[in-house]
């Protein structure tokens, strides 16, 4: 086979062949344009075509497997029946649930179930808030009241979720068996009596203490004379005899005893 070569280099020369294929051999004084004929072809490093289709089918196939690991994980997630719950009532209505507990479908076995589904759609949302809405409407259409005692039934293969949507389902449970309060008649309040007038009199404004520091304003000055009255003599006092101190009189002394009593 006969090769022309293309490029020159200090250790190398690129040949092309018959085929238009390029190759890599040993520079033996070539000059570019030169036609050869039993070159020392070198040992190329860069992969195959084989190779190089081997690589991107191994890569296709990663890509493939990993698509299809993180699809059936969304799928498993979000599409796959995870637990399933029913609402055991009149209606009878069963709900599916995904890992996340969203609602992926609703059915029934009763007549008055699948009444209710006719105009009701839960799909994607929370099963404790479609639980509530069916319960709603169910007392809307009579079948059930407060007080009425419903059973939430819970079937998954994952323990931890059973335990989980029990105690989410006994909360709407108790809520429901609770009765309803009776309101007590209480007795009208009495009326209260009209406000009198009075009431509403706003009182007269109370004048505001001069401070220490404020002098009182002085009344007006007028020039009407005021006429003066006369004084009122002071009736005269009546002079009582002054009292002389009489002598006291002396005790007179009893008279004296006789010496002698007068003979018999």
């Amino acid at each position: 086979m006969k090769y022309m070569v293309m490029e020159c280099h200090q250790a190398y020369a690129v040949l092309m062949d018959e085929d238009s294929r390029f190759i890599h051999t040993a520079n033996l004084h070539y000059k570019v344009g030169q036609v050869v004929t039993d070159p020392v072809i070198m040992e190329s490093t860069a992969p195959s075509s084989r190779n190089i289709r081997m690589i991107v089918t191994a890569a296709a196939a990663a890509c493939l497997v990993l698509f299809a690991g993180t699809g059936y994980r969304y799928y498993a997630n979000n599409f796959r029946t995870h637990s399933t719950i029913v609402i055991s009532t009149e209606a009878n209505i069963t709900m599916e649930l995904n890992s996340k507990g969203e609602v992926l479908s609703l059915k029934s076995d009763s007549e008055s179930g699948r009444e209710i589904l006719k105009n009701y759609s839960g799909k994607g949302k929370d099963k404790t808030t479609v639980a509530n809405e069916i319960i709603e409407i169910e007392k809307s259409k009579g079948l059930i009241s407060d007080g009425n005692k419903v059973e939430f039934y819970v079937s998954s293969n994952d323990p931890d979720s059973v335990n989980s949507l029990r105690k989410e389902m006994d909360n709407i449970k108790a809520r429901l068996e609770v009765p309803a309060e009776k309101h007590e008649e209480k007795a009208p309040e009495p009326v209260k009596p009209a406000e009198t007038p009075q009431e509403h009199e706003a009182a007269p404004p109370v004048p505001a203490a001069p401070k220490a520091d404020e002098k009182l304003a002085e009344p007006p000055k007028t020039d009407t004379a005021v006429p003066v009255e006369p004084p009122v003599p002071e009736p005269p006092k009546a002079e009582q005899p002054a009292v002389k101190d009489e002598p006291t009189p002396p005790t007179p002394e009893p008279p004296a005893a006789a010496e002698n009593p007068p003979a018999a």
